[in-house]
């Protein structure tokens, strides 16, 4: 299952995926991918609201979750504790984002030149919040 949040797919709406799954009766799931030999492990998602989405389909489609596949939200927003069943997540560094994004923008006002060519790669940490849904 792929879940996109491009034109037309606001972040709100992950219940919608690009690909329907077909209802899942049996053990194991037959839900797998085109191509696939067999059903995926785990879903990661760019934002929890996406992976709560995913749960939400996921339990429509008759999979369990941790039992049948993994979901893994990355934001730890507030409301993943309270998702069904609480969501493990990717929780970012967001004091050090913010800091990491200023810092760059100010070089970027001060030094025109930094405008040009390949933009830098900022990293950031995280911590993994395991939940209930790995």
């Amino acid at each position: 299952m792929t879940l996109s949040s491009g034109p037309g797919w606001p972040t709100t709406s992950g219940t919608r995926p690009r690909r329907r799954l077909p209802p899942c009766r049996r053990r194991p799931c037959h839900a797998a991918p085109a191509g696939a030999s067999r059903p995926p492990e785990g879903v990661f998602c760019f934002a929890d609201a996406l992976a709560e989405g995913a749960l939400h389909t996921l339990r429509e489609h008759g999979l369990g979750v941790p039992a049948d596949i993994a979901v893994v939200g990355f934001d730890d927003v507030d409301e993943a504790r309270y998702a069904a069943p609480p969501l493990t997540t990717v929780a970012p560094d967001k004091a050090e984002l913010a800091r990491l994004a200023l810092t760059a923008l100010l070089d970027r006002m001060r030094r025109p030149e930094s405008r040009t060519g390949t933009p830098p790669i900022l990293l950031a940490g995280h911590r993994l919040v395991v939940r209930a849904t790995t």
